[in-house]
């Protein structure tokens, strides 16, 4: 049985330890916290850190086609349509060929990053399938009339494709072509020593040595060959055929989909390939991939087995990974880990994500759809590299005066439009960034890092200052002349901020959001006897312990949610919801100025004793905080409460600490399975004692698929197969809209952890999210000893 508590001291001495060092020795203070932390035990032996290696990461490359409105930032590609992709090669150059325009265009494509897309020189039209050799390299066309065998070289700014032999005979319209090995004519033989297989409406044909006859004449779909095997598969309507050579192995039926009429492979296959290891033939058709392994028994990969839709199209297969495109969107499955991976829609993939041909070539993947071509590149990547990748997004696009909030966008994915706007919780996401920022520091003692966290410090700072009352802080601020949205906002009286403006009725969120982050930006950022982060702290819960445990706005009333009354929490109907979420806040908050000032006046700490009386019993109303009624779960309130959770016990342990952990082994228990690297990581700093070492693993899992881009791409995931669905209905009223099982994060819509993470559709892209939600989950790890090096 584990015991995996993280601390083997209170937070509180390890932290006044850490603090009374830096701030005697100002040596570089993070790594010096850090250590610290690390020497005195902070991470239990139970579990194993997650290791920073290098992991995959799929980099979309996306290109609009000719007839596709452009996106701006994704690039676009010269043809209308098109019909086929192949890996290819010229020369040393690798990269992949696209056959378009019906068969009148021909391109070579060029990297990933920054990709090229060269036009092909021919002197062919009416073109109808590609040949490549093992290698990439093109070696022939397939016509209507004939086969021609070219030979490719790059130019500056394109490709030539030459004329080298001409091999005369009616193919007509090719579906499918598979080349088996190719050897240039030796004079005096004319033909080159070409071998392969063309499937077409008049059949399947083979090409023997550069001669070309007929194998059958039924409408052949697709074929495939193995090199593993020596084999070759065909199929057509009602069969599929293997063949050695021009030798027929076998044949099997093919389920008639329209009468009904039976066979052991599910429908018609329109791709197949080989697997290049063990044989295993793959087969897309409309209701499954099938699988024919060697000794010619014949499975089915359906949603059972993860496929998230049917409808395949095309497929391609490697040693351990299989690609399936489909009418919506292209599947990954990992054969070693027997996890898919769901590519759909606009984050990923051009058009309506009708998959058309797909090819490998290294570790990028070329997609044709409907309405263009992507490349996803597999990358390796870092935590690091992410988390720097997210700190360039937040600098550039999502700080206003120091406040954080998302950004809106004037057109579809255009990011150089991206105006960042007030937001009714500028004060939580900035405190959000705020205490990312002094985890930073504190980890790395990069004065960046420092100098980031006094920046957003110091706009959480303006809205304690805006008001003009010591304790109230504003949900927002605009400057003099800027625009904002709708509430309740008032004229600074100020002479600061003369002709600024202020949003009031500020909810408990903000009071949430600072009580987090600024207590840490006091702890680590700054020396006594200078503290203005102290300062806030103590302002804040002077006035609400003064105006009885209300937040009084400039009205003279309290704000709609900013109540922690008795009267209110424990006999108020309409705060019934906040009943236990808002008894651990006002605890956590006491316990923590207590800790922070010492409570010179006891004003704090009477205010404790009070709510904690029999009386009050706010303590006892901790334990059952999270509401699990699916008709009010609020996942916004789980971040009201985790956050005051990791607020509570970094503070000095009080003398309710064992009912209010048995609150939190509560929470926990309802939200594990959410897999969420901030809850996680929150509960296993301050606790652990349920948590696994599948909980630490689910942080990485969580940070790893977060998904690169930060806008809202419009996702759909209601139409899978793969998936079921919760029948109860949410908070909302909503059926059958959440998924049982929490999706990964670059599969679903969910921005931050105020939103469901069980939701299945959304996004407009037409904004950006700021990357706070994963910024913090990541340092506050990193600080914790969870993540390490």
């Amino acid at each position: 049985m584990r015991t995996p508590r993280l601390f083997s001291c209170p937070t509180s001495m390890v932290l006044d330890f850490a603090e009374s060092l830096l701030f005697g020795a100002m040596r570089r203070p993070g790594v010096l916290i850090s250590a610290l932390i690390c020497s005195i035990g902070m991470v239990s032996a139970a579990f194993e850190p997650i290791t920073d290696v290098p992991y995959p990461e799929t980099v979309a490359h996306r290109f609009t086609s000719a007839s596709t409105p452009s996106v701006p930032n994704w690039g676009q590609v010269p043809w209308s349509s098109a019909s086929q992709v192949v890996s290819g090669a010229v020369g040393t150059t690798q990269g992949a060929f696209v056959l378009a325009n019906n068969g009148n265009g021909l391109y070579f494509v060029v990297g990933a990053t920054g990709a090229r897309i060269l036009p092909v020189q021919t002197a062919f039209s009416q073109m109808t399938r590609l040949l490549v050799d093992s290698t990439g390299h093109l070696r022939a066309i397939v016509q209507y009339y004939s086969l021609e065998i070219v030979n490719c070289s790059m130019l500056a700014t394109s490709v030539s494709c030459t004329r080298t032999n001409t091999i005369r005979y009616t193919f007509g319209q090719t579906h499918d072509a598979v080349l088996i090995s190719y050897a240039a004519a030796v004079p005096p033989i004319p033909v080159p020593a070409l071998y392969a297989y063309v499937a077409s409406d008049s059949g399947l044909h083979y090409i023997n040595n550069g001669f070309p006859f007929a194998l059958f004449s039924q409408p052949t779909l697709s074929v495939a060959f193995s090199p593993l095997l020596n084999l070759t598969a065909a199929s057509t309507q009602d069969f599929v055929f293997i063949y050695s050579g021009s030798t027929k192995i076998s044949q099997e039926w093919v389920t008639d989909l329209t009468n009904a009429w039976g066979g052991a492979y599910d429908g018609p296959a329109l791709s197949m390939a080989f697997h290049p290891t063990n044989g295993n033939l793959y087969l897309a058709n409309p209701v499954c991939v099938n699988i024919r392994y060697p000794n010619a028994t014949i499975a089915r990969l359906d949603w059972l087995q993860g496929l998230p839709v049917n409808e395949t199209t095309s497929l391609a297969v490697t040693d351990d990974t299989l690609w399936v495109g489909t009418s919506r969107g292209v599947t990954k499955h990992l054969f070693s880990s027997r996890e898919w991976s769901y590519f759909y829609l606009e984050r990923y993939l051009p058009g309506k994500s009708k998959v058309i041909s797909l090819a490998l070539n290294g570790p990028s993947t070329y997609v044709l759809t409907d309405g263009g071509l992507s490349i996803l590149e597999t990358q390796m990547w870092t935590l690091a590299r992410k988390a720097a990748h997210y700190e360039d997004i937040l600098l550039k696009r999502h700080d206003r005066v120091g406040l954080v909030s998302g950004c809106d966008m004037a057109s579809f994915g255009d990011l150089s439009s991206c105006t960042c706007h007030d937001d009714d919780n500028n004060g939580l996401w900035t405190s959000v960034v705020v205490a990312a920022e002094a985890f930073r520091f504190a980890v790395t003692g990069d004065p960046d890092a420092r100098d980031a966290a006094l920046h957003f410090f110091g706009g959480l700072q303006l809205l304690n200052a805006i008001s003009g009352i010591p304790g109230l802080m504003a949900r927002s601020a605009t400057r003099p002349g800027e625009q904002h949205g709708d509430g309740h906002w008032y004229n600074s009286t100020v002479s600061q901020y003369r002709g600024w403006q202020w949003k009031g009725d500020t909810s408990s969120d903000e009071v949430v959001g600072h009580m987090f982050a600024i207590p840490l930006v006091s702890r680590l950022l700054y020396s006594p006897p200078v503290n203005p982060a102290r300062t806030i702290v103590e302002n804040i819960m002077s006035y609400i312990v003064k105006n009885n445990y209300y937040l009084i706005d400039v009205t003279g009333q309290h704000t709609l949610w900013g109540v922690w009354n008795p009267k209110e929490i424990n006999y108020g109907r309409n705060y019934s919801d906040e009943h236990g979420v808002n008894s651990l806040q006002m605890l956590a908050y006491l316990l923590q100025v207590q800790y922070l000032t010492n409570d010179p006046t006891g004003i704090f700490s009477a205010a404790y004793r009070d709510l904690t009386s029999p009386t009050n019993h706010y303590a006892t109303n901790t334990i059952n905080a999270k509401i699990e009624s699916p008709d009010d779960d609020n996942y916004s309130d789980d971040e009201l409460t985790f956050l005051p959770y990791y607020t509570l016990f970094t503070a000095a342990a009080g003398p309710d600490d064992s009912v209010l952990r048995s609150g939190l082994q509560r929470t926990w228990r309802a939200v594990r399975s959410l897999r969420s690297n901030l809850w996680n990581a929150i509960y296993i700093a301050v606790d652990g004692t349920s948590a696994e070492q599948s909980d630490v693993d689910s942080i990485a899992w969580n940070l790893r698929t977060w998904p690169l881009e930060m806008i809202s791409w419009p996702v759909r995931n209601s139409h899978r197969r793969d998936l079921r669905f919760d029948i109860d209905a949410d908070r909302f009223g909503k059926l059958n809209g959440d998924s049982v099982r929490v999706l990964p994060a670059n599969e679903r819509l969910q921005e931050r952890w105020n939103g469901n993470p069980h939701d299945l559709d959304g996004g407009n892209g037409l904004t950006e999210t700021d990357p706070g939600a994963w910024l913090l989950p990541y340092w506050l790890a990193r600080y914790h000893g969870l993540i390490v090096d």
